[in-house]
């Protein structure tokens, strides 16, 4: 049995782990963009597919496109991601929030991206 001298030395550990964690958690959902039914449709007109081309690229079906861009649901998850690494790839300046929030090179947010 660990005397209580031991428990007090590993209890800040913890503590730290969790706080760690924690900040963590909150950096990267300021990060992470929040795609509603604007934002994927204008990605998409940039890119300059239809739903059914757009959801063949994503491995996805072309209904789903047509539930985000009415607002039934949102992209959520790896679709969530790979939305906002497309964005930035194809210069659809402001899906980067880390962009967004330091207002670097003067890009703004597009219309449903949000953070």
């Amino acid at each position: 049995m660990p005397s209580q001298q031991q428990d007090r030395a590993v209890a800040p550990s913890r503590g730290l782990e969790a706080l760690h964690g924690n900040v963590y958690c909150q950096r990267m959902a300021k990060r992470r963009a929040v795609w509603d039914r604007d934002g994927v449709r204008a990605l998409r007109r940039h890119l300059g597919v239809s739903q059914e081309e757009m959801a063949q690229q994503m491995g996805t079906r072309q209904q789903t496109i047509s539930e985000w861009e009415t607002g039934m649901y949102q992209p959520r998850g790896m679709s969530e991601r790979l939305l906002t690494m497309v964005a930035e790839q194809s210069g659809f300046y402001g899906a980067s929030i880390a962009d967004s929030e330091a207002g670097e090179h003067g890009d703004q947010a597009p219309p449903g991206v949000a953070g």
